[in-house]
């Protein structure tokens, strides 16, 4: 199964699901590249949290 190409004004969401973002001016100029092809960007509540999931586990 191929899924259907991306259009301008598609909606592109970024999340973060088990490491944290730790360039976040990289990460930003990245959703400005894709906002700037046409595309409507949302992000996750954890796209940009400092916290990795990794690191909250114990042994």
């Amino acid at each position: 199964m191929k899924p259907k190409k991306l259009n301008k004004g598609d909606k592109i969401g970024i999340i973060a699901p088990a490491s944290p973002c730790y360039n976040q001016d990289l990460f930003m100029e990245g959703v400005k590249v894709l906002r700037n092809l046409g595309f409507e960007i949302e992000l996750g509540k954890a796209a940009l949290q400092g916290r990795a999931f990794l690191q909250e586990m114990t042994i």
